[in-house]
C-alpha cells in the first residue's frame, strides 16, 4: 500500500521507499506468475496435443480397419456370385485389428475384439465347408 503524508503546504506525496517496495512486489509477482505459468500452459498444450495426435492416430486405425472389412465383405460377395474360391489377405486384417486394440478405448476395444473373433469364426467356417475352393492367406 502506499504511503501518503501531508506536507506543511498542503500537498500530499508518495515516499521514495514506498513506491520502491511497490515496484520491486509488482515485479516480483509478476516474475513469478510467468514461472508458473509457463510449466502450466506447456503441459495443457503437451495434453492438448496428445489428445490430438491420438485422435488422428484413432481415425486412421478406424479407416483402415472399415477399409479392409469392405474389400474382404466384398470380396466374398464376388467369389460367391461368380462361384468361385475367395482370396483375402488374413493378414493385414489381424494387423488392422492388433492397431485398433492398442489405440482404442478401453470400451471399444473390447468390441473389436469380438468384433474380430466374429470375422475369425466366420472364416473358420467358410474355410471347413468350402476348404478346396478357400484360397484365403
Amino acid at each position: 500500500m502506499i504511503s501518503m503524508f501531508a506536507l506543511p503546504e498542503g500537498r500530499r506525496t508518495t515516499s521514495r521507499g514506498m513506491r520502491g517496495l511497490d515496484t520491486l512486489a509488482t515485479t516480483a509477482a509478476g516474475a513469478l506468475s510467468v514461472t508458473a505459468g509457463v510449466p502450466v500452459g506447456g503441459i495443457v498444450t503437451r495434453r492438448a496435443q496428445d489428445r490430438h495426435w491420438i485422435r488422428d492416430l484413432q481415425l486412421v486405425a478406424f479407416q483402415e480397419l472399415f477399409s479392409h472389412y469392405t474389400k474382404f465383405t466384398m470380396e466374398i460377395r464376388r467369389a460367391r456370385a461368380d462361384r468361385r474360391a475367395w482370396d483375402y489377405d488374413s493378414g493385414d486384417w489381424s494387423a488392422t485389428l492388433m492397431r485398433m486394440r492398442l489405440i482404442a478405448p478401453t470400451e471399444v476395444a473390447m468390441e473389436i475384439d469380438v468384433f474380430g473373433t466374429a470375422i475369425n469364426s466366420l472364416w473358420t467356417r467358410w474355410h471347413e465347408g468350402n476348404a478346396p475352393h478357400c484360397t484365403n492367406r
